[in-house]
């Protein structure tokens, strides 16, 4: 598993990461999750089903930190290993009690994004959905775990847009005149490190549950788990990125590797493109995906 000081701009990480844990207190959530509580609170309604409530946390990529951060805590005050295993919201909400849950929920300030925050955020939640579908598929690898592990993927990035909105900011200005070909390569220049590698650093300062930071480690040891998480993030990537739906015929082959028996259509169906993507883009995947598979022989070529 990769160190904070082995990441790039690793200095630069560990002065952002400190700054913005200590104003981790302030950590908004989402009006959509707040309202749900706020209705089940006002309506004594404490009994509900916790794989619901797990699924809608799921849904909020700033609760679910929030989650993850009692866990931590939870954890240094217990004794070593009780809580190991804590890998996805519902066992966090077993730890807990709806009681407490709820208590972090109202006492919670509200998220109100702008349209580079919503982006970010809707990114994380298709990448968290369609990771826990393409899971089911695989039965060998825990849906809750890798969804929670690609939801957390973007936190970096996300509370850079609620406590230094400068910095995600200035890389999308400067991506979108061309300055730099890529994100990434624009946050490096500008700010000295990658955002995924922020939410990493900041998933071992608070001490996120060990399967989830290795399913967030980019750098660590790869098996068929963080292939399938690799790949999801990439799509969800390349989903909300302008002209992004070039780049992912590629990636999809790539997943569909990884799924056994899986026709196209099952797969656009999980991944939703005709819903993400504009008609003719989605189209255009469809394609590009069928020729690439099924490449014409020099008599069948049209010219």
């Amino acid at each position: 598993m990769v160190k904070i000081e082995d990441l790039q701009g690793s200095h630069i990480l560990e002065q952002i990461s400190n700054e913005i844990l200590t104003e981790s207190l302030n950590v908004p959530i989402l009006k959509e999750t707040f309202d749900r509580f706020h209705e089940a609170s006002q309506n004594n309604d404490y009994g509900q089903n916790l794989v619901e409530v797990s699924d809608f946390i799921l849904r909020d990529p700033f609760f679910s930190f929030k989650m993850m951060e009692l866990s931590a805590k939870r954890k240094h005050s217990m004794h070593e290993g009780l809580e190991a295993d804590i890998n996805c919201l519902q066992k966090t909400l077993l730890l807990f009690g709806l009681d407490a849950v709820f208590k972090v929920a109202l006492e919670s300030c509200v998220c109100f994004p702008d349209k580079d925050m919503d982006r970010v955020i809707k990114k994380a939640q298709y990448d968290a959905q369609i990771s826990k579908k393409i899971a089911i598929l695989r039965f060998d690898i825990l849906p809750d775990e890798v969804a929670l592990a690609n939801l957390m993927a973007d936190l970096g990035e996300l509370l850079l847009c609620i406590f230094r909105p400068n910095f995600p900011k200035m890389v999308r200005i400067a991506t979108d005149e061309g300055i730099y070909p890529s994100q990434e390569v624009a946050q490096l220049e500008l700010c000295g490190f990658k955002f995924k590698d922020l939410s990493l650093a900041i998933a071992h300062k608070v001490g996120f549950p060990p399967p989830i930071i290795k399913l967030m480690d980019r750098y660590g040891m790869q098996d068929i788990r963080h292939e399938v998480a690799e790949s999801c993030r990439k799509i969800a990537e390349m989903v909300f990125s302008e002209n992004g739906y070039l780049e992912l015929p590629d990636e999809i082959l790539d997943l569909k590797k990884n799924l056994g028996m899986i026709n196209n259509k099952e797969l656009f169906e999980i991944l939703q493109l005709n819903r993400y993507l504009e008609h003719d883009n989605a189209n255009y995947v469809l394609e590009k995906i069928t020729s690439l598979e099924n490449p014409l022989s020099e008599e069948e070529i049209p010219f």
